[in-house]
C-alpha cells in the first residue's frame, strides 16, 4: 500500500483544506465558552448576569447556543451526504467552507439574540461534515 502514495501539491493541498474542516470544528464549538464569559455578551443581548434575577433564561439562551450548533452539524452531516454523492466530494467541501464563512460573517454581524442563534445554526451545519464526513466518504 505504501508503494501507491503519491505525494505532490495537489495531494498536500487536500489535506491542509480539510484540516481546516478539523480546526474550523474546534474553534467554534469552544469559542462560545469564552463568549459567554464576556460581560459585554450579557450587556449586549439584554441578558442577566449570574446571580442575577432572570439567569434562568440566560441559562437557556447559553444551552441553546451550544445545541443550536450541534444541531445544525447533525443536519450538515445528512446534507453533505447527499451533496457529496450528488456533486462529487471536492465541491461539497468548497461549497462548505464557503458556507462556514459566510456563517461566521453573519455570526459576527448579528444585532439581536435570535439573529445569532440562528446563524450559529448556519454554521454548525458545515462543521461537523467538513471535520468527520469528508474523510469518510
Amino acid at each position: 500500500m505504501l508503494d501507491r502514495i503519491i505525494v505532490n501539491a495537489y495531494n498536500l493541498w487536500v489535506v491542509v483544506f480539510s484540516a481546516i474542516g478539523t480546526i474550523a470544528t474546534a474553534y467554534g464549538l469552544s469559542i462560545i465558552g469564552s463568549t459567554v464569559g464576556q460581560p459585554n455578551f450579557y450587556i449586549y443581548f439584554d441578558l442577566a448576569p449570574q446571580g442575577a434575577p432572570g439567569y434562568g433564561h440566560t441559562t437557556n439562551i447559553i444551552a441553546a447556543l451550544n445545541g443550536v450548533k450541534s444541531a445544525g452539524a447533525i443536519v450538515g452531516c445528512a446534507y453533505h451526504v447527499w451533496s457529496s454523492e450528488k456533486y462529487g466530494r471536492k465541491w461539497t467541501m468548497v461549497i462548505s467552507r464557503v458556507i462556514l464563512i459566510i456563517g461566521g460573517a453573519l455570526c459576527a454581524g448579528a444585532v439581536n439574540l435570535a439573529m445569532f442563534i440562528v446563524r450559529r445554526g448556519v454554521a454548525g451545519m458545515v462543521v461537523l461534515s467538513m471535520s468527520q464526513c469528508s474523510y469518510r466518504l
